[in-house]
């Protein structure tokens, strides 16, 4: 986890960036919604409609390439995936809907993969 404003990665975050990395590490391989974290993070509610998320999640994938055995992968409407190297084997989660994180996904070559339920 990254710890104040410098990381001991030597990361610069904000303060969301931090919010944000701490949620996904909490819980690898778990996909959050996008309302889900514009209400957890933001503050914000369902109706808001903001593509903050999808900046943040932009601009820390930046700060995180080449430095971290991490990546956040997008779920095509379904929300954000942090995947770790060396995860365990039952792998990421998926869907769960607007109001908490889903249940796991799979990730393959870097792209992650809605279940068919």
């Amino acid at each position: 986890m990254i710890a104040g404003q410098e990381g001991k990665e030597g990361l610069r975050l904000t303060r969301k960036e931090q919010q944000l990395l701490a949620l996904l590490e909490g819980s690898p391989g778990r996909c959050f919604s996008r309302p889900y974290l514009l209400r957890t993070i933001w503050g914000y509610s369902d109706e808001t409609r903001t593509r903050t998320v999808d900046v943040h999640v932009s601009r820390l994938r930046k700060k995180l390439q080449g430095r971290r055995n991490v990546a956040i992968h997008t779920v095509v409407r379904q929300g954000y995936v942090l995947e770790q190297q060396g995860a365990a084997a039952d792998g990421p989660r998926l869907g769960g809907g607007f109001n908490s994180p889903g249940p796991k996904v799979a990730v393959a070559n870097g792209n992650a993969l809605a279940a068919r339920a």
